[in-house]
């Protein structure tokens, strides 16, 4: 913009006006020259100069680098008094070193007295004290010297109180576009904050226009005979000052000031660094955005802050500052784009103020899907799993299940682990079991005749076991930890390890050798190391593969499977010997365990090898689930249940090839097929036998891709030629969708609470509840919880078992049906209460007397108060076994641990660690004990 001065006024009197469209000012001889018609000339020329550099320049611009600078480390120097002059600014630019200290420094910048402020000199060290460590002065007189140190004779001096740090801005000799002129600005500092480093100021250059007269200055004088001429006083001039100045953060009179630097509590908000270009910069910006669009350099991380202080919520201002609880900051640090092709660059954090979100709607009787999977469809059952604690001795929410790849024999018998066989193979618990498929007989769903019934039972926490088949029998401890000795793989050994010995009645001279060994649990494809045989000693100390077991034999091959043990050189047998192997169960896997290699226990220091792989017999079985094919939880009564393998609950896949077996025969071979890489031992096989019969049988051994052994040996007349054959396993269906988290239907939710309800929760919601009930003349009354309600008859809402059976008819394991009546006509589940479905009377007849039955029922529960926690601080764990500790994982007795502090560890195991002690907290990972399913 123009000059603000006004001209026009005496006695320049430059009536020059824009509407008059004058150009240029056009002399005639003859014609004397007015001042106005000179006036008026400087004035067109001066436009055009302005017109053409508001092309290139912002206002108040940069025009010649003239850099704003500022200095944090403004070191004062406060004083009692000084000699040597009279004027303190004298000693600016001197060096002075310290009587005592030896440190040496120039003066750069004095202040004299100040209200309660003494006089100040500042100075920039130069050279550490004679001590080498001091870098500033001490109260001590500090004398004028060389840079090197010696006193200049008769030179000043002074004695100082004490120092400190003040700050400072400083702007260079430069030319800044002002009002239309390129005008020059000298080299200034000014003082911000004396004695503090913090300062809160806009630093920048105030503008000051004025008239100068001869006057004023004698240099306006006419000079025409080489000197000033008084009786010549010439022409008046036209000045503008630039003065370095500081304002405060609040200031709004900006009029003739133009800001340069800014500062808030020594933290740099803003900076001129750069010439700020007018419509030259839009043409190269349109350029830049059509080639190049809007870009990032430096990104401008975003910190989101409470705008108002209240403790330490981090927020940026005080009430005092003006902070507001209804908003948020927006901090951007510092950064670098380029948008719409203009240059932005941030040199401070800049917070932005944002209105926090306050206007809400609320949604009533909205329904949000809990989709839950994660669930094995199961059959043959006897009574259902434990899913929550209830009033009839169960304490434990969630009890184990025992998965077992094996069908269990019989229901209500737990399969069990005995000698060389462990068919548990995991564990899991249930969060959820229900009807799905199946008609009823006598309002019966399951029992030992009605068997095929479908059930889903919805699984969590599943851990897989890894059985490793060891060579011999030697015991480990119970949830110790063991490591390979060659992979380094770690796990800890469960509670169902089995280390067997077989004794030896008899072996043979023969190719192979056939060892008796009277109702041995051998497995084919297992090896035995075999010890103590009397007579035959070529045996004794060697490992042998397990090969076509018997009931009461098995024959001996080498440890590749496939060699037999030719033993018609041997000595003949004479008595004794034993045939140990091991199964060791282990879970919390770190690593994957390998075959051949020695497993060492932490705490019993056991060493033992494990198998080699023989005969698609694996010396270490990673557990699947898909191997499951039985369910059991032990109590009284337990729970049993088989997976179902149907192609409508399995998963059914038919094997490459065809496949044959002899009559009466365990030996199957194929065509064409694949069995080392379809198959594992374990798996169940379908075939059809050329009679016409669909037969299952279970893969015992794998010999090669074309040849596998069966666990059971077919019929007499199961003879089959070039059939196809389909592998069943267990599925495990929408094992995606295993978490007990899931979404609401808006993606900001306020709360789930209202004022109307004093605080609780509007929201409805189904959970399942166990109850355990005695019946009377067959009946029973339940009543729901506070807030909750029975919901209505659907079979998969309910599932009720008999677990006692009293003096009635009813059996215990079963499940019962409660649709329709019962045996003496009268309605089966019938909701009662006041609203309906408070209570929830099941009556199953005077034949079922005085039965117990457990209850699994379905409730809708409302206007619930959610779970609150207590935070319990500065908790101690004493841990003084030496063997929890090298097992490497620390049970902290805390189901649910916020934040570990602090390890610490004494000197011995004999002592108790205090907060003196070794800290190693850096050692440990914490687990919070936090699941999602």
């Amino acid at each position: 913009m123009p000059s603000p001065t006004d001209f026009n006024l005496s006695p320049y009197y430059d009536d020059y006006s824009e509407d008059k469209k004058f150009h240029r000012v056009l002399f005639r001889p003859a014609f004397s020259v007015q001042a106005r018609e000179l006036t008026q000339l400087q004035t067109i020329q001066q436009n055009q100069i302005e017109r053409l550099s508001d092309h290139f320049f912002e206002k108040g611009t940069m025009v010649i680098p003239g850099e704003i600078s500022y200095d944090l480390n403004y070191t004062a120097v406060k004083l009692t008094s000084f000699t040597g002059s009279a004027t303190l600014s004298d000693f600016v630019g001197k060096t002075f070193k310290g009587s005592t200290s030896g440190v040496i420094g120039t003066i750069i910048n004095s202040v004299t007295t100040e209200n309660a402020d003494p006089n100040t000199l500042y100075i920039k060290y130069q050279n550490a004290g004679t001590d080498n460590v001091s870098f500033s002065f001490t109260e001590e007189t500090i004398d004028e010297s060389g840079t090197d140190g010696v006193l200049v004779a008769g030179g000043f001096s002074a004695v100082v109180s004490a120092t400190a740090t003040g700050s400072a801005a400083n702007v260079a000799s430069g030319v800044y576009y002002i009002n239309g002129f390129m005008v020059s600005v000298s080299q200034q500092t000014i003082i911000l904050d004396k004695y503090t480093a913090t300062p809160s100021y806009r630093v920048g250059l105030t503008v000051s226009e004025s008239f100068i007269q001869s006057t004023d200055d004698n240099s306006l004088l006419d000079n025409a005979q080489g000197s000033s001429n008084v009786n010549a006083p010439g022409a008046d001039r036209f000045k503008i000052t630039l003065t370095l100045t500081k304002k405060a953060l609040t200031a709004v009179d900006d009029a003739n000031f133009v800001e340069l630097l800014r500062l808030k509590e020594g933290i740099l908000q803003n900076q001129v660094r750069t010439t700020e270009y007018a419509i030259l910069e839009d043409t190269l910006a349109r350029r830049t955005f059509d080639e190049s669009g809007d870009y990032v350099v430096r990104n401008f991380d975003l910190d989101l802050r409470e705008h108002i202080v209240d403790g330490d919520n981090r927020g940026i201002f005080t009430l005092a500052e003006g902070g507001q609880e209804i908003l948020m900051a927006a901090g951007l640090a510092p950064g670098k784009a380029y948008v719409r092709g203009y240059e932005i660059e941030t040199i401070g954090t800049t917070f932005l103020n944002i209105n926090k979100a306050r206007d809400f709607d609320t949604q009533n009787n909205f329904n949000t899907r809990f989709d839950v999977g994660n669930y094995v469809h199961v059959k043959n059952v006897y009574n259902a799993p434990d899913v929550n604690e209830d009033s009839g001795g169960v304490s434990t929410a969630f009890k184990n299940l025992q998965l077992f790849d094996v069908a269990t024999s019989a229901r209500g018998t737990v399969v069990t682990n005995g000698g060389n066989t462990v068919p548990e193979i995991g564990r899991a618990k249930s969060k959820g079991f229900h009807y799905l498929a199946g008609s009823a007989s006598s309002f019966v769903f399951s029992s030992a005749s009605l068997t095929n019934s479908i059930y889903r039972n919805f699984l969590f926490d599943i851990e897989m076991f890894t059985h490793l088949n060891m060579v011999t029998n030697t015991a480990f401890t119970n949830g110790e930890k063991v490591t390979g000795g060659t992979s380094s793989a770690t796990g800890f050994v469960q509670n169902v390890t089995t280390e067997t010995s077989e004794t030896i009645s008899g072996a043979t001279a023969a190719n192979p050798v056939v060892i008796t060994a009277t109702g041995h649990t051998l497995k084919e494809g297992q090896q035995v190391t075999i010890a103590s045989v009397g007579g035959m000693t070529e045996l004794n100390g060697n490992i042998y593969t397990v090969r076509n077991p018997g009931t009461n034999d098995f024959e001996l091959y080498d440890t590749d499977g496939t060699t037999s043990i030719n033993g018609s050189a041997f000595t003949s047998y004479t008595s004794g010997g034993a045939a140990t192997h091991g199964v060791l169960v282990i879970a919390g896997i770190t690593g994957t365990f390998l075959a051949g290699e020695t497993v060492t226990g932490q705490t019993s220091t056991t060493a033992v090898a494990i198998q080699s792989d023989a005969v698609g017999f694996k010396g270490v079985r990673t557990c699947e689930f898909s191997a499951t094919k039985s369910i059991c939880q032990a109590g009284s009564p337990t729970h049993t249940s088989d997976t179902d393998l149907t192609s409508v609950y399995g998963e059914v896949s038919q094997l490459t090839g065809t496949v044959s077996i002899a009559n009466s025969a365990v030996a199957m071979t194929g065509s064409g097929t694949a069995f080392q890489t379809e198959l594992k031992v374990g798996d169940s096989i379908q075939f059809t036998t050329n009679a016409g019969t669909t037969l299952t049988r279970t893969v015992e051994a794998i010999i090669s891709d074309t040849s596998i052994t069966l666990s059971v040996a077919v019929g007499g007349s199961d003879v089959t030629s070039t059939v196809s054959c389909n592998r069943t396993r267990t599925k495990l269906t929408n094992s995606n969708k295993n978490t007990a988290i899931f979404k609401l239907p808006y993606s900001k939710i306020k709360t789930l609470k209202t004022t109307e309800r004093g605080g609780l929760t509007d929201t409805n919601f189904t959970v399942r509840r166990q109850f355990v009930t005695s019946l009377s003349s067959g009946a029973a009354t339940l009543t729901a919880g506070t807030d909750e309600t029975f919901s209505s008859l659907e079979e998969a809402d309910y599932t009720v078992s008999v677990t006692a059976a009293g003096s009635g008819s009813g059996t215990v394991g079963d499940i019962l049906s409660l649709t329709g009546n019962n045996g003496d006509g009268d309605p089966i589940f019938v909701l009662g209460g006041t609203p309906a479905g408070i209570t929830l009377r099941l009556d199953f007849g005077s034949a079922y007397a005085n039965a117990t039955i457990k209850v699994v029922a379905t409730v809708s529960r409302g206007e619930g108060n959610s779970k609150t926690k207590t935070l319990n601080s500065n908790q101690q764990a004493p841990i003084a076994s030496q063997t929890v500790i090298e097992n490497g994982i620390i049970g902290l007795g805390k189901a649910d641990v916020f934040v570990l502090n602090s390890v610490k560890m004494a000197a011995d195991f004999t002592t108790d660690a205090d907060t003196s002690d070794t800290d190693i907290t850096s050692r440990f990972d914490l687990d919070t004990g936090q699941r999602d399913n």
